[in-house]
């Protein structure tokens, strides 16, 4: 009887420890950077602006992960296509390499122009070093942004919560059976030899 009470406990917790990780929000991720400096970046970049950030909000691109959209009133235009408010993606920062809120204008270099995106790993620059290397460009009239438009909820996130708490809750149900078939196995074998 001890061995299927530790049995139990044992399975009681592997059940509450797979719910506890099935039902954390977020990834697990953390930041790691290797030194740049402002004119590889530039070098590097497919756009590249001066600007002031005016807003921020949530948003959940393709990969469902909680991100920010954050958007540039822009001051020069230095390299790509940029309109004169430019609006990036970066994460929610604590490890995720996002940007926090930022004052004043800075430099912006993007690497990706099919969803821009920037990081605190290299994209963000003192403006006057960004006017230092570059020569101004024309700002278009188009806004380019994000692939899809910033929103506060997922349907995927939930949905993927339920797989994997349904998948725990079988585990449990598998371990369960096989310690009942042991008990009574046990039980069964004890009788007999008396």
């Amino acid at each position: 009887m001890k061995q299927l009470a530790r049995y139990s406990r044992i399975v009681l917790l592997a059940i509450i420890a797979t719910l506890f990780v099935a039902l954390t929000p977020g990834a697990a991720s953390a930041c790691s950077c290797m030194p740049v400096t402002t004119q590889e970046m530039v070098d590097q970049a497919h756009t590249v602006f001066v600007g002031e950030e005016i807003a921020r909000t949530e948003y959940r691109g393709n990969d469902q992960w909680a991100s920010v959209a954050v958007t540039f009133q822009v001051a020069e235009a230095y390299k790509g296509v940029v309109s004169d408010q430019m609006t990036v993606i970066t994460g929610m920062g604590g490890g995720d390499c996002g940007v926090s809120q930022m004052s004043g204008l800075v430099g912006i270099t993007i690497q990706n122009t099919e969803e821009p995106s920037i990081d605190i790993c290299g994209s963000v620059h003192d403006a006057g070093a960004v006017a230092a290397l570059l020569d101004p460009v024309d700002i278009v009239s188009a806004t380019p942004g994000p692939s899809s438009s910033p929103t506060d909820s997922s349907s995927n996130g939930l949905a993927l919560t339920l797989v994997v708490a349904g998948a725990a809750a079988i585990v449990a149900g598998i371990g369960v059976a096989a310690m009942r078939r042991r008990r009574d196995d046990w039980q069964d074998g004890w009788s007999s030899e008396g």
